[in-house]
């Protein structure tokens, strides 16, 4: 990303990684530190992101199964 920011011109950017890592400490930890090293080489604060409109909502990647709750319904197409 460093490539890309500049902390007085184009200072944030979505940060891909982080979107798209496992929900393991280790994993996160890695992506973390090696985003906030390499934007600090520019001046750049770090973005932390869970979702966007491409990728399945967090609460269903990282824990729907798990918290036994029902699927929210789809809502009845009007058309």
């Amino acid at each position: 990303m460093p490539d890309y920011l500049r902390g007085d011109e184009l200072h944030t950017a979505f940060n891909f990684d982080f979107l798209k890592c496992p929900l393991e400490a280790n994993k996160l930890r890695e992506v973390i530190d090696r985003s906030i090293t390499s934007l600090a080489t520019v001046g750049a604060p770090a973005t932390w992101v869970l979702s966007n409109h491409d990728e399945t909502r967090h609460v269903t990647r990282y824990g729907r199964a798990d918290t036994g709750a029902d699927p929210v319904p789809e809502p009845a197409d009007p058309q």
